[in-house]
């Protein structure tokens, strides 16, 4: 036998299917300073599984003007919401954005299919509605994503 036969490929990453996890504890995060403002990007990981994907997660800082048809008021008051959801998620004290202190945090993510490019999946820190419901998880993929877009041109995701 010569070396290296019966090599194949092994990804190191385990990929998370689309779902709720209550599992995840936050393993990275800072500030960080972008072309549209600030944001949070941090790391989880998920049953202590460092090597899951996705593990980023992207939160934005309040919005300063509207978005799409929405006032800044009620862009602002959406993003509250959010971020109150958060901090319960993750047993953070509302209104602390001292990131270092979030790092092993436990708490609920959501990981989805993007809306921009439901090719690639994304994690939302906390649980969300259309996920949680017994009666959608035995709806087919399809009708998940078009009910998913229906409610997030509601609620427009900010982060």
């Amino acid at each position: 036998m010569a070396f290296g036969n019966g090599f194949k490929h092994e990804d190191s990453r385990r990929g998370l299917d689309c779902g709720v996890y209550e599992n995840a504890v936050i393993t990275s995060c800072e500030i960080k300073k972008g072309s549209f403002g600030d944001y949070i990007q941090g790391t989880v990981s998920v049953d202590g599984d460092k090597d899951i994907y996705p593990n980023i997660f992207l939160l934005n800082d309040s919005p300063t003007q509207g978005y799409g048809q929405f006032s800044k008021e009620d862009a602002l008051k959406i993003w509250n919401q959010q971020m109150t959801k958060v901090f319960a998620s993750f047993g953070i004290p509302e209104g602390n954005f001292d990131v270092k202190t979030w790092i092993g945090k436990k708490g609920t993510i959501t990981v989805r299919n993007q809306k921009k490019k439901p090719e690639y999946k994304e994690i939302v820190l906390f649980k969300t509605k259309f996920e949680t419901k017994t009666e959608e998880k035995a709806k087919s993929d399809g009708d998940l994503a078009a009910e998913r877009d229906a409610l997030e041109d509601k609620n427009f995701d900010i982060f």
